[in-house]
Protein backbone atom coordinates (compact mmCIF):
# COMPACT_ATOMS: atom_id res chain seq x y z
CA UNK A 1 0.00 0.00 0.00
CA UNK A 2 1.39 3.37 -0.99
CA UNK A 3 1.23 6.09 1.63
CA UNK A 4 -0.25 9.38 0.46
CA UNK A 5 0.60 12.66 2.06
CA UNK A 6 -2.06 15.33 1.89
CA UNK A 7 -1.05 18.94 2.23
CA UNK A 8 -2.97 22.13 2.18
CA UNK A 9 -1.18 24.60 -0.02
CA UNK A 10 -3.21 27.48 1.38
CA UNK A 11 -1.68 27.10 4.88
CA UNK A 12 1.76 28.43 5.68
CA UNK A 13 3.71 29.37 8.74
CA UNK A 14 6.43 31.98 8.64
CA UNK A 15 8.72 32.19 11.64
CA UNK A 16 10.17 35.59 12.35
CA UNK A 17 13.07 34.94 14.70
CA UNK A 18 13.65 38.63 15.42
CA UNK A 19 10.00 39.11 16.38
CA UNK A 20 10.04 36.04 18.63
CA UNK A 21 13.19 37.23 20.40
CA UNK A 22 11.70 40.72 20.73
CA UNK A 23 8.59 39.20 22.33
CA UNK A 24 10.76 37.35 24.86
CA UNK A 25 12.59 40.58 25.72
CA UNK A 26 9.29 42.45 26.05
CA UNK A 27 7.87 39.84 28.43
CA UNK A 28 11.06 39.79 30.47
CA UNK A 29 11.04 43.57 30.77
CA UNK A 30 7.74 43.25 32.65
CA UNK A 31 9.38 41.08 35.32
CA UNK A 32 11.83 41.68 38.11
CA UNK A 33 15.41 40.59 37.46
CA UNK A 34 14.98 37.72 39.91
CA UNK A 35 12.14 36.13 37.90
CA UNK A 36 13.08 33.07 35.86
CA UNK A 37 11.77 32.86 32.30
CA UNK A 38 10.37 29.55 31.05
CA UNK A 39 9.68 29.09 27.35
CA UNK A 40 6.85 26.61 26.92
CA UNK A 41 7.52 24.76 23.67
CA UNK A 42 5.23 21.78 24.21
CA UNK A 43 3.37 19.99 21.45
CA UNK A 44 6.07 20.52 18.85
CA UNK A 45 6.22 24.21 19.82
CA UNK A 46 2.48 24.44 19.23
CA UNK A 47 2.97 23.03 15.74
CA UNK A 48 5.71 25.45 14.71
CA UNK A 49 8.57 22.95 14.88
CA UNK A 50 10.23 22.17 18.19
CA UNK A 51 13.84 22.21 16.99
CA UNK A 52 13.42 25.44 15.02
CA UNK A 53 11.78 27.32 17.87
CA UNK A 54 14.28 26.05 20.45
CA UNK A 55 17.16 27.13 18.19
CA UNK A 56 15.72 30.65 18.12
CA UNK A 57 14.88 30.80 21.84
CA UNK A 58 18.31 29.49 22.82
CA UNK A 59 19.64 32.86 21.64
CA UNK A 60 17.53 34.64 24.26
CA UNK A 61 17.86 34.80 28.02
CA UNK A 62 15.53 31.84 28.51
CA UNK A 63 16.15 30.14 31.86
CA UNK A 64 13.96 27.05 31.36
CA UNK A 65 12.26 25.15 28.58
CA UNK A 66 8.98 23.30 29.21
CA UNK A 67 7.83 20.43 27.02
CA UNK A 68 4.86 18.09 26.97
CA UNK A 69 6.61 14.74 27.29
CA UNK A 70 9.88 13.06 28.10
CA UNK A 71 10.24 12.35 24.38
CA UNK A 72 10.15 16.05 23.53
CA UNK A 73 12.71 16.63 26.30
CA UNK A 74 15.02 14.02 24.77
CA UNK A 75 14.63 15.74 21.41
CA UNK A 76 15.90 19.11 22.66
CA UNK A 77 18.23 18.22 25.53
CA UNK A 78 21.37 18.81 23.46
CA UNK A 79 20.00 22.05 21.98
CA UNK A 80 19.21 23.91 25.17
CA UNK A 81 22.83 24.34 26.22
CA UNK A 82 22.62 23.12 29.83
CA UNK A 83 19.38 24.96 30.60
CA UNK A 84 16.83 23.03 32.62
CA UNK A 85 13.96 21.25 30.92
CA UNK A 86 10.62 20.74 32.67
CA UNK A 87 8.32 17.93 31.48
CA UNK A 88 4.72 18.97 32.08
CA UNK A 89 3.10 15.56 31.59
CA UNK A 90 3.34 13.77 34.94
CA UNK A 91 5.42 10.62 35.04
CA UNK A 92 3.51 7.43 35.80
CA UNK A 93 3.99 3.68 35.78
CA UNK A 94 3.30 3.64 32.03
CA UNK A 95 6.52 5.50 31.29
CA UNK A 96 9.28 3.01 30.49
CA UNK A 97 11.99 2.65 33.13
CA UNK A 98 14.60 3.49 30.46
CA UNK A 99 12.95 6.86 29.85
CA UNK A 100 12.89 7.65 33.56
CA UNK A 101 16.57 6.75 33.84
CA UNK A 102 17.39 9.00 30.87
CA UNK A 103 15.64 11.87 32.62
CA UNK A 104 17.54 11.22 35.83
CA UNK A 105 20.88 10.95 34.04
CA UNK A 106 20.33 14.07 31.94
CA UNK A 107 18.91 16.23 34.73
CA UNK A 108 15.50 16.60 33.08
CA UNK A 109 12.96 17.86 35.63
CA UNK A 110 9.70 15.90 35.66
CA UNK A 111 6.35 16.33 37.32
CA UNK A 112 4.72 13.65 39.46
CA UNK A 113 1.06 13.72 40.44
CA UNK A 114 0.54 10.66 42.60
CA UNK A 115 2.15 8.73 45.41
CA UNK A 116 2.09 5.58 43.27
CA UNK A 117 4.02 7.31 40.50
CA UNK A 118 6.58 8.63 42.98
CA UNK A 119 7.07 5.13 44.36
CA UNK A 120 7.48 3.70 40.85
CA UNK A 121 10.07 6.34 39.97
CA UNK A 122 11.91 5.78 43.25
CA UNK A 123 12.02 2.05 42.52
CA UNK A 124 13.32 2.59 38.99
CA UNK A 125 15.99 5.10 39.96
CA UNK A 126 16.86 3.23 43.17
CA UNK A 127 17.44 0.04 41.20
CA UNK A 128 20.22 1.80 39.28
CA UNK A 129 21.50 3.97 42.13
CA UNK A 130 21.48 1.89 45.32
CA UNK A 131 21.86 3.75 48.60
Amino acid sequence: MTEKIFRRNDLQVSLNAAALLHNVETLQSCCKDTVKFCAVVKANAYGHGLSSIVDILAQAQVDWFAVASVYEAFHIVEQVKMRPILVLEPLNSGVPAEAIMQCAQRGIQCTVSSKEAAEYIEAVVGEHHPK
